[in-house]
């Protein structure tokens, strides 16, 4: 019995002893690490994940990449050079590692194994090439066999590795080709680079406790909202003001995505460039225009409080042509910030060139006057626009016959409703719509289940903006559309559009991944935040 007690205490003792030393290595040698602290500057682009095998897995396995699978997009995009190059070196990874490795395939856990759970690449873009970091936490186990045991022997028969030193840390250059990449260990964190002195970077400022991307005041305030999250990017690209000033609309963004019960949430925040800071307001700014109703069938609707009106009459412009900047100018005065917008079914019944088209301004008083001037003395292409006045249900509206294409035409025209609020379209069956929802007549898309049910996971109390999009009755008419489109373009012998029509008819199923859309916007110290629900 003595004996016994005597193995049972050493055995405790054992058992002892290893649970400390095992919390001796866990939390004071090598302690753990956030791999984000280690990426110095400013890269250009970093994308990042965490619990990186179920990460992949719920990836590979999600419906939209399954789509995006058999799609035609990515039959062509892996016959392209690009594609090309890449299933080639895939195919000589592979061979290299059944010759020379082992004969079994290489599998999504020996990756795993060597880049570990939680792993960052940054990018940083350079005058004479791109230089990449890859910072991941890896395992105790794995940090032992890659610096000590049998993964460093396995790779040391294949490789010619280069040691070297720095600040006491081993580093180890692996020449590839025309490449070198180094790798290092900082207790768990493990580092590799196409750049030896980008990884020193990362070294000098974990060691001097100096200022990374985690402390760059621009990044903090794009990430002071980011919550944990399986996957997250970031970009940045100052000089885009100076290289495409028509392109400026953000300087910098960082997004974040988790996959929760309600569907897959996606925050984006940005740094508003030139061109962005000129189409939109602070929230203390925005208009309340959460109380407009759009039609139950929208295939899309948006309340957009931040957004300034002009944009809208950009877009105008390009559809009916040059004139309505005099309409812009003379409305200007008398509309708030804030538009509304619904893109509705379509009717396909009858022949349309565009779809349906809602557009909600809010104005101010004294705007019945604009509104006649506009009437009586607006020409597009030096002709004089005849305005035809209906009354429908009691309430007015306006509208005028353009030419658009192929001698086509569009009903351009107009009604107030709610008392001040503008409604434009581009067909007259649309505006009929927007009264009889003013008067009740109709049950908005707002007071419906699949709408309420998607805003559910974000807030709608902002005014700053929201927008919902019927996906998939929205990929069903742009399945349609683009099967019309392709047909005129082949009359037209227009076979490069012809060509775009039919590849957007071919893969639009790829959106049918979801079936609903549901955005959140807010604009504050030049800062866009933009939160998204994708449910199914």
């Amino acid at each position: 019995m003595k004996i016994v007690k005597i193995v049972l205490i050493i055995l405790l003792i054992l058992v002892l002893a290893f649970l400390v030393t095992w919390g001796v290595m866990h939390y004071l040698v090598w302690p753990r690490h956030e791999v984000i602290n280690f990426v110095p500057g400013q890269p250009t682009v970093y994308i990042a994940a965490t619990g990186l095998e179920d990460t992949i897995w719920q990836v590979q396995n999600s419906e939209f990449v399954q789509r995006v699978d058999r799609s035609s997009i990515w039959e062509n995009a892996k016959d392209t050079g690009f594609g090309k190059q890449l299933m080639e070196q895939k195919i000589l990874f592979d061979n290299y590692w059944k010759s020379q490795v082992s004969d079994d395939p290489l599998k999504l856990e020996d990756v795993i194994k060597l880049v570990g759970k939680d792993a960052l690449l940054a990018v940083y873009k350079k005058d004479y090439g791109d230089e990449f970091l890859l910072v991941s936490a890896v395992g105790l186990l794995e940090r032992f066999n890659i610096t000590t045991g049998s993964t460093k022997k396995d790779l040391m028969e294949y490789y010619d590795f280069k040691p070297g030193e720095y600040r006491g840390l081993d580093l180890m250059t692996i020449p590839v080709g025309r490449l070198n990449f180094t790798y290092a260990f900082i207790d768990r964190i493990g580092l590799l680079s196409s750049s030896q002195s980008l990884l020193k970077e990362a070294i000098d400022l974990h060691i001097d406790r100096k200022k990374g991307l985690t402390e760059n005041p621009d990044f903090k305030n794009l990430a002071k909202e980011m919550t944990d999250s399986r996957i997250s990017m970031y970009m940045n690209d100052p000089n885009i003001s100076q290289l495409a000033p028509s392109m400026d609309y953000a300087r910098s963004w960082l997004s974040w995505a988790n996959q929760t019960p309600e569907g897959l949430r996606v925050n984006i925040r940005m740094e508003a460039g030139n061109v962005l800071k000129n189409m939109i307001v602070d929230d203390a700014e925005a208009t309340d225009i959460k109380a407009i109703s759009t039609p139950d069938k929208s295939l899309l609707s948006a309340k957009i409080g931040i957004l300034k009106p002009h944009p809208v009459f950009d877009v105008i412009n390009l559809v009916v042509g040059s004139g309505t900047e005099s309409i812009k100018d003379r409305l200007n005065p008398v509309m708030e910030n804030g538009v509304g917008f619904a893109v509705l079914s379509p009717d396909f019944q009858q022949f349309q060139i565009f779809p349906p088209v809602l557009i909600y301004l809010k104005l101010k008083g004294g705007f019945e006057n604009t509104l006649e001037d506009i009437r009586r003395n607006t020409y597009i292409r030096g002709k004089k626009l005849e305005f035809a006045e209906v009354t429908h249900e009691d309430n007015r509206y306006y509208y005028t016959r353009i030419p658009v294409v192929m001698g086509m035409s569009i009903d351009v025209g107009y009604t107030v409703v709610e008392d001040n609020i503008l409604v434009m379209s581009i067909d007259r069956a649309s505006l009929k719509k927007a009264i009889e929802l003013s008067k009740g007549m109709d049950t908005p898309l707002e007071e419906s289940i699949y709408y309420k049910e998607t805003f559910e996971p974000v807030a709608l109390s902002s005014d700053a903006g929201s927008a919902f999009v019927d996906i998939a009755s929205l990929a069903a008419m742009t399945e349609q559309g683009a099967r019309l489109f392709a047909w005129q373009a082949r009359i037209s012998g227009d076979e490069s559009s012809a060509h775009l029509a039919t590849m957007i008819q071919e893969n639009v199923f790829i959106l049918e991944a979801w079936e609903y859309l549901g955005a959140t916007f807010g604009y504050e110290d030049n800062i866009l935040d933009i939160k998204i629900i994708l449910s199914k």
